[in-house]
C-alpha cells in the first residue's frame, strides 16, 4: 500500500515548548472533532489492514474454532458473523474477533493482539483437532471499512440497491468494486451503519482510489483510530486495548451472554466457569463526567473513583463526547455499588470530578432514525 495511503490516517504529536504542544493540541482537536463528525453525521473511511484474517477450513473447522473463542459458533448460520473474544488460559482477554460462517469453514477477524500471536495460538490448537487447516490470509487480504450514517448510500451507489437488504453481521459475497472482486461484511463498531470492504492486496490502491473518488460528492475523508474509539466508547463497544486489556475475567464485561456452557472446552473455560460459581467482584458500567471543553485534562486511565471517600473502582477508558459536550468514560466498579444513576468521584483529591453511572449506549445514534426511502446526503441540504 503507498505511503501516502498509509500517511493519510497517521495522527502525530510534537513540540515541546508550552505555546507549540498548546497549537498542536488545538490542531489534533480540530483534527479529531472533524473525523468525528464525518463518523457522526456523513461518511468515513478507515483502514483496518491490521486486523489478523485467518480462514478455517476443513471437516473439524467447526471444532477448531469453538475450541478458541468463546461463544458458540454452531449457532451461527452460514453468511453470517458474531462478535467474541478470544481468551487467554486466566479467562483474561488476548483479543477481539469476529467470525464469519463461509459455509466451507469460518473466516476470524482478529484485533488486540497481533496477527502473528493468533496465527502461533491457532497452529497450536489445530495440532489436536485433525481436519481443520489454518490458513493465514493476513497479508493478502485488504480491509477498509466505510462507516456513517450514510455509508449505505456510498456503497449503493457502488455495488447496487441489493447490498441495501444486508443486515448487521451479515456477510455479502461476490461483489466487484471498480472491477475488483470484493466481500462486504456488514459490520462496524462506531454504532452508524458500517460496512468492511475485503478485496486482495494486489487490489488495494485501487479499490482505495474507488472509494475515494466515489466518495467525493458524499465529502468523504479519512478517519483515524482516535475518532473510531471515540464513537466505540459512545456505543459501548469493547476497546479491546483499553478496557479489554484491563478485564481480569472476560465477564466483567457484561459479557455472560456469549458463555454457551453446553459446548465444549475451549481456552479460558476454566476461569470462566469459576467466575460464574462464585459470582463478579467487579464489571464495567458507564460514567458521564462534568461538563467542560475538550482541551481540559481527562482522569488518567486507572484512576480512582470512589464514594464518600472509599475506592470502589478504576477508570478503564476516557474520553471527551463532542455529541455531549462532556468526557465520559467506562470504569470497573466494585458489583455492589455498579448501578445506574448513582453518583460518585472520580480522580484524585487535587483533582476530583463528579460522575454519575448511566446506562449504554451514550449516545443515540443517527443511522437509526435513517430511512434509505427518504434520506440522502446528497439531498440533505435541499430539504
Amino acid at each position: 500500500m503507498s505511503e501516502a495511503m498509509s500517511s493519510a490516517i497517521v495522527q502525530s504529536r510534537s513540540g515541546n515548548d508550552s505555546v507549540g504542544a498548546q497549537a498542536m493540541d488545538e490542531r489534533r482537536d480540530g483534527s479529531l472533532r472533524k473525523e468525528y463528525r464525518l463518523l457522526r453525521e456523513g461518511i468515513g473511511l478507515s483502514d483496518y489492514r491490521a486486523m489478523g484474517k485467518f480462514k478455517v477450513l476443513g471437516p473439524a473447522s467447526l471444532e477448531l474454532v469453538n475450541r478458541v473463542v468463546l461463544a458458540d459458533v454452531s449457532r451461527v448460520p452460514i453468511k453470517k458473523m458474531l462478535a467474541t473474544f478470544i481468551l487467554r488460559e486466566d479467562g483474561g482477554v488476548s483479543c477481539e474477533t469476529y467470525v464469519a460462517n463461509l459455509g466451507d469453514g469460518y473466516l476470524l477477524l482478529t484485533e488486540g493482539a497481533s496477527p502473528a500471536e493468533i496465527a502461533g495460538l491457532l497452529a497450536n490448537e489445530a495440532r489436536d483437532v485433525p481436519g481443520a487447516e489454518v490458513v493465514d490470509t493476513t497479508r493478502e487480504t485488504a480491509l477498509f471499512s466505510v462507516d456513517g450514517p450514510y455509508a449505505w448510500e456510498l456503497i449503493k451507489d457502488l455495488v447496487g440497491m441489493e447490498i441495501l437488504g444486508a443486515r448487521y453481521l451479515e456477510v455479502v459475497t461476490d461483489q466487484s468494486i471498480a472491477g475488483t472482486p470484493a466481500t462486504i461484511y456488514r459490520a462496524g463498531k462506531t454504532g452508524e451503519f458500517g460496512y468492511w470492504i475485503a478485496v486482495g492486496k494486489e487490489s488495494a490502491e485501487r479499490t482505495w482510489a474507488a472509494l475515494l473518488e466515489a466518495g467525493r460528492p458524499f465529502d468523504l475523508a479519512l478517519c483515524g483510530s482516535e475518532a473510531t474509539d471515540l464513537c466505540k466508547l459512545e456505543n459501548r463497544f469493547i476497546n479491546v486495548v483499553r478496557e479489554g486489556a484491563r478485564a481480569g475475567n472476560v465477564l466483567e464485561l457484561n459479557c455472560r451472554t456469549m458463555v454457551s456452557r453446553d459446548k465444549g472446552e475451549y481456552r479460558g473455560r476454566a476461569a470462566v466457569e469459576s467466575v460464574i460459581e462464585r459470582g463478579l467482584r467487579r464489571r464495567l458500567i458507564g460514567l458521564t463526567l462534568e461538563r467542560g471543553s475538550p482541551s481540559d485534562k481527562l482522569p488518567e486511565l486507572g484512576a480512582a473513583v470512589s464514594y464518600r471517600g472509599v475506592t470502589i473502582g478504576k477508570v478503564a477508558n476516557v474520553a471527551y463526547s463532542y455529541t455531549l459536550g462532556r468526557p465520559i468514560a467506562v470504569a470497573f466498579l466494585d458489583v455492589d455499588y455498579a448501578y445506574v444513576g448513582l453518583d460518585y468521584d472520580v480522580g484524585a483529591s487535587c483533582a476530583r470530578s463528579n460522575a454519575r453511572t448511566v446506562s449504554a449506549p451514550f449516545v443515540f445514534n443517527k443511522s437509526l432514525a435513517i430511512r434509505f426511502q427518504e434520506s440522502s446526503y446528497l439531498a440533505r441540504d435541499s430539504r
